[in-house]
């Protein structure tokens, strides 16, 4: 019998990179979230040193995670193929992210390895 939370993230994943235009189409507005989101980070004095942005998109927010926390290494997480091409893509200036397609449930890290997720 077929685990239905897996098929649930499958689905998710697949509608995921099906909607990949529509996203595209909207990354101004997901780019001013990001941005919203990271003036809220300057309200805490942190100096993480792995980063794990979880479902990083088109990885928008894994470059102002760099810019911001230069020493730091960031993993760029995504379930979908399409979002994460399109993240590395965007962060060919960038040298210290690694990426990862995977299920934040299935991710090749031990527990507690981030300082911020």
């Amino acid at each position: 019998m077929a685990d239905p939370y897996l098929l649930n993230l499958l689905q998710h994943r697949n509608a995921l990179n099906h909607s990949f235009l529509s996203f595209q189409n909207q990354s101004d507005l997901l780019q001013e979230l990001d941005q919203k989101i990271f003036q809220r980070l300057n309200l805490f004095n942190l100096n993480p040193q792995r980063i794990l942005n979880a479902n990083c998109f088109q990885g928008l927010s894994s470059q102002l995670l760099e810019r911001k926390y230069p020493s730091a290494l960031i993993v760029s997480q995504e379930i979908s193929s399409l979002f994460l091409k399109q993240a590395q893509k965007n962060a060919k200036l960038f040298t210290k992210q690694t990426f990862v397609q995977a299920f934040q449930n299935q991710l090749p890290y031990q527990s507690e390895y981030f300082d911020l997720v």
